[in-house]
């Protein structure tokens, strides 16, 4: 086992987030119903997490979470919350 795994807290960390599909909206909608699609997701990016991190938009559909003594053991739960955000707002636009 190397020195990294048995470790979970850790002083610093980053997560790099990429959304799919932009470019396809951007191409074939344009950009403003890509700005629809990435402006929700950077949402719930800020939202979930806000307590542990700060979240940063580095290029295109590309967002960074930086942390700052963060326990990888919770990354789990975090990533969970996205997914059922997401669900949420796809649900509630379709409807």
């Amino acid at each position: 086992m190397n020195r990294w795994a048995s470790r979970k807290l850790f002083k610093y960390g980053c997560v790099l987030c990429d959304l799919n599909n932009l470019k396809y909206y951007n191409d074939n909608y344009g950009y403003e119903i890509g700005d629809e699609y990435i402006i929700p997701a950077a949402k719930i990016l800020i939202e979930v997490f806000a307590k542990v991190g700060t979240c940063y938009r580095i290029g295109g559909d590309v967002f960074i979470i930086v942390f700052e003594n963060f326990d990888l053991e919770n990354i789990d739960e975090y990533f969970n919350n996205v997914e059922g955000m997401q669900k949420n707002i796809i649900k509630n636009h379709l409807l």
